[in-house]
């Protein structure tokens, strides 16, 4: 143990949080953006082998930044969430980080 560290084992235990969805362990996999959709705007080839490196080890790994309305596009690059359309790239965005055996937010 480091000197003035106390056990932090705990981050490495499961966690179920209220709503009984449980994570491996506490750590987390912060919110980066990438830009790196592809040009229509969907998750990319890139940005899913982005994200399932870093899923690995994970509780729960937060996605990049995603507009959810028509005019919300922040910057190009960004991921796409304001259409049905888009479903089938978001949930293989999902699926890389549970293959991993992390919960995607």
């Amino acid at each position: 143990m480091v000197a003035g560290m106390s056990d932090l084992s705990p981050l490495f235990e499961p966690y179920t949080f209220r709503s009984g969805v449980q994570v491996r362990n506490r750590l987390a996999l912060a919110p980066m953006t990438t830009i790196s959709a592809d040009p229509d705007d969907n998750v990319s080839a890139a940005e899913l082998e982005y994200i399932a490196r870093r899923s690995t080890g994970v509780g729960l790994a937060i996605t990049a930044v995603a507009y959810v309305t028509p005019g919300g596009k922040g910057f190009p690059g960004q991921i796409g969430a304001e259409h049905d359309g888009r479903l089938d790239s978001l949930r293989a965005l999902a699926s890389r980080i549970r293959a991993q055996g992390a919960r995607a937010v």
